[in-house]
């Protein structure tokens, strides 16, 4: 996913992002593979990345990223499957909780 400079600017801007934007992009393009690979340590390691978002206070990222992961399984994952569900669950979960 590659981001013009002026979005990027205000999505930085509004969200107050303190990790180079640069990484947050990479990791975008990386949940396509990450959702293939099918792995159970691919989870464990998705959500280790949500909760360390969370932990810092990068709400908004945290919902844009599962949102994304959630959207993403609908084109990996054309029949469902037990990883399709835990994918796409992951998109609903109440940012309060």
């Amino acid at each position: 996913m590659v981001l013009n400079s002026s979005f990027r600017k205000s999505f930085i801007a509004k969200t107050r992002l303190t990790l180079p934007f640069h990484r947050l992009s990479t990791g975008f393009g990386f949940i396509r593979s990450i959702l293939e690979y099918e792995h159970p340590s691919a989870l464990f390691y998705v959500l280790e990345a949500l909760c360390r978002l969370r932990s810092h206070g990068m709400h908004e990222i945290d919902v844009l990223v599962r949102k994304y992961i959630s959207s993403m399984s609908n084109i990996v994952f054309l029949h469902e499957t037990p990883w399709a569900g835990i994918w796409r669950k992951l998109g609903t979960i109440d940012s309060n909780e």
